[in-house]
This record gives structure tokens, sequence and C-alpha cells, in this order.
């Protein structure tokens, strides 16, 4: 009976030995497993690099373009409004002092195109509540100096230089001019202040681009450092496992 006994055992155990013989895995498996797994943290960091770095470079050309395109191109617009109601005053001017119809032609052009430059503004800004407002101010005082400065010419043509100066000298057209060239100043000074808040906010966004980048690349150099190491510690154990093994057979062969 005791050896019916052990013989069952005996056959009962070679089974697991067998499982356990086949659940085990070849020493370099378990090494290109580990290396699969550190490339793929290197492609992950690389690609977070790569993705984070797009995605701001755009971020920083699409703001770039808005501020060169548009918000310099308006505040040029607008310079340019202060200096066409210069010489729009100053045409006037001569007209009233000469009586020349060409001057009152000049005059006349000056003013279309000072009111085409102060139409395309209110165009730009109609989204804007602070500049629409600002806009519409100027326009109010604008139509004070041109109604004004038209009751003028018509006085200078019908009833001569006196007449006209004696109105100038009630001095409406000139607060009126006064107070559009002093909204202009306040609409300038405000885009010159959002100007340097839009590139206040791209130099942060730059930095902190910047300082994502290298913080990703030193996850990325130690993440390498620390891969490489283990992998060259365990590259190294089971080298000697195995020529443990190759040693345990030659010796085997040998005997």
């Amino acid at each position: 009976m005791s050896n019916v006994n052990v013989s069952k055992k005996h056959t009962e155990a070679t089974p697991q030995k067998k499982r356990t013989k086949k659940m085990k895995r070849h020493p370099f498996q378990l090494i290109r497993w580990k290396i699969i797994g550190a490339f793929a943290g290197i492609i992950i960091l690389l690609c977070a690099m790569l993705s984070l770095t797009y995605r701001n470079l755009e971020q920083l050309k699409d703001e770039l373009n808005t501020f060169n395109e548009v918000t310099l191109k308006t505040q040029m617009d607008m310079n340019k409004l202060s200096g066409n109601l210069a010489q729009l005053s100053s045409i006037h001017k001569n007209y009233i002092i000469s009586g020349n119809s060409t001057d009152l032609s000049n005059y006349e052009s000056q003013k279309e195109t000072f009111e085409d430059n102060l139409a395309a503004l209110q165009k730009t800004f109609q989204t804007s509540h602070t500049y629409t407002k600002y806009l519409e101010t100027i326009v109010a005082y604008y139509e004070t100096y041109a109604n004004t400065a038209e009751q003028i010419s018509t006085i200078r043509k019908t009833d001569g230089f006196e007449a006209a100066q004696k109105t100038i000298s009630l001095g409406i057209g000139e607060k009126s001019m006064d107070k559009v060239n002093q909204q202009i100043d306040y609409t300038t000074t405000h885009m010159n202040k959002t100007s340097s808040d839009k590139l206040r906010k791209i130099e942060k966004s730059t930095t902190l681009t910047e300082y994502i980048f290298f913080l990703l690349t030193v996850a990325a150099i130690l993440f390498l450092t620390i891969a490489g190491s283990y992998l060259f510690r365990s590259i190294r154990r089971n080298t000697k496992k195995l020529m443990k093994r190759s040693l345990r057979w030659l010796v085997v062969v040998v005997i």
C-alpha cells in the first residue's frame, strides 16, 4: 500500500512541477519587456514635449499675428486720424483766408478721407463696448466741428472774410476740435495699455512654456538615467544567472 501511495504522490506532483516550469520565463524575455517599457516611457515623454511645444507655438503665433495685423494697424489708423484732423483744420483755415475754391475743394476731399477712416475704425471696434463709446464721442464732437466749419465756409462765400472771422472768434469749432483730439488721445492711451497687457500675456505664456519644456526635459533625462541603470543591472544579473546555468550544464556534461 505504501508503494502505491508514493507512486500516486509522485504522479500528482509531476503535473505541478510541469506547470511551474511552464510558468517560468526565460531571463531574456523579462529583459525584453523591461526594454519595451523603458522605450514606451521615453516615447510618451517625447510626445508630451512635442505636443506641448507645438500647441504653445501655434497659440503664440496666432497671438502675434493678431497683435501685428489688428492691434498695431488699428493704433496706426487712430494716430492717422489725429493727423488727418489737423490737416483738415489747416486746409479750412487756408480757405477762410484766401477764399479760393481750390482750397475749399481740398477741404471737402480731406473731410471725406477723415470720415472714411473714422467709419473704418467704427467697423473695426463694433464688437468692443469701450472703444465704441470713445468713437461715438469722437463722432459727436466731429459733427459739431464739421457743421460749424460748413457754416463758416458759407459765410465766407457770401459775406466775406470779416464776417467769417467773427463766427470763428466764437470758438465753437475750435473747442469741438480740441474735444475730438482729446478723445483720440484717450482712445490711443487705452489702446497702448491694452497692447502692453497683450505683450505681457504673450511673454508669460512663452515663459511658462519654457519652464514646462525644461521640466519635461529633466524628467526625460532622469527617466533615461534610472531606466538605463535598472536595465544595465537587470542584464548583468540575468547574464550571471545564464552563465551559472551554462557552467552547471557543462559540469553535468563533463561528468
